[in-house]
């Protein structure tokens, strides 16, 4: 009896992560820099809407989980332009990234203050990776 209820319990927490994971690869297994960053950031946003239903379904781990995922997709993002070299990618990159951003603060406005930890982390490691999208706008 007690098997099959670790089991499940041993899903819930493993299948996040590895779809979590899985947006991670599906990024960086595409060989286009550019298009690797365009790639990311659309899965940042699907990950922004699981993070957020997470939080609303009352599941805060796997909220945070998301927001790492986020965070690591955002990093990727930035990797990519650079790696990229043209300046069209990093102006889409900076302009999808600044929505990003406005959807992540509209996150820690509806989320409960002990809650907000992670969020506000991802708000701040955002903030930095888009000014350095910024500047490379403004370089290039």
């Amino acid at each position: 009896m007690m098997q099959p209820l670790l089991f499940v319990l041993f899903l819930s927490v493993c299948v996040p992560i590895l779809k979590a994971e899985s947006f991670l690869d599906e990024a960086q297994a595409e060989r286009n820099p550019g298009k690797r960053s365009e790639i990311a950031l659309a899965l940042a946003d699907k990950s922004l809407d699981q993070a957020r239903d997470y939080y609303h379904s009352g599941n805060p781990l796997k909220g945070d989980s998301e927001l790492d995922m986020i965070d690591n997709l955002a990093t990727e993002c930035l990797s990519s332009v650079e790696e990229a070299h043209k300046s069209k990618y990093w102006k889409k990159a900076e302009l999808k990234l600044s929505a990003l951003m406005r959807r992540v603060n509209s996150l820690i406005d509806d989320l409960n203050y002990n809650e907000r930890g992670k969020a506000q982390e991802l708000e701040t490691h955002l903030n930095r990776i888009h000014d350095r999208l910024l500047a490379g706008v403004m370089a290039k």
